[in-house]
């Protein structure tokens, strides 16, 4: 699977790799002519541990995510011909009602309209919610998406909280199946959190 570095990196993240490459680049460019000048100065070894830095830090960090203890997670399985279509996830200022309707045997619609969604968006090309490290950086421009099985749905509400709903399974009474329901996982950063690693 491939991921896309705009989701995989947290702000803090990306502002400071990106001022490490620009060190390394500036460091790399003085030592080139350092090199060409004969200059005493060894250069080397900044350049390197910069270098190496910059790697560890689009690796390894963060290390666990600031606020992993403080989600709202779960798994429900649902039955989406009732209720009109209706779910809660949450309460109080993480509440976000989740709207569904049939698209296919293996896919659903999901929609923005309910009172307290603010936008929703298909994150794409991201195999589980840890993946994403800024949820913000998806297209909130429709109001509703469709998402197949394995694929994740990011909505915010309107506190600006933002969760994650992983689709295991959509079944449908008009294409073949016993009955019409969706399962599915979810997680709700707390306090307007983006990071969901």
């Amino acid at each position: 699977m491939q991921h896309n570095t705009l989701y995989r990196f947290q702000r803090n993240q990306k502002n400071t790799l990106f001022w490490l490459s620009l060190l390394f680049l500036a460091l790399s460019l003085t030592w080139w002519v350092g090199e060409i000048f004969g200059w005493w100065f060894p250069l080397e070894p900044p350049v390197v541990f910069v270098g190496g830095l910059t790697t560890l830090a689009a690796i390894y960090w963060p290390f666990k995510a600031p606020n992993a203890d403080m989600r709202c997670t779960g798994r429900n399985t649902f039955a989406y011909k009732s209720n009109d279509g209706v779910f809660t996830i949450g309460q109080g200022e993480v509440e976000l009602t989740l709207k569904f309707s049939n698209a296919s045997g293996d896919s659903i619609h999901v929609y923005s309209d309910p009172e307290n969604v603010q936008r929703v968006a298909l994150a794409k090309g991201v195999g589980q919610i840890s993946d994403i490290k800024d949820v913000s950086v998806f297209d909130y421009s429709s109001r509703t998406v469709t998402p197949k099985e394995g694929q994740i749905v990011c909505l915010e509400n309107k506190g600006g909280n933002f969760a994650c709903i992983h689709i295991h399974d959509v079944k449908a009474e008009s294409h073949g199946d016993h009955v019409s329901e969706i399962t599915f996982s979810y997680a709700i950063s707390l306090a307007g959190n983006t990071d969901f690693s």
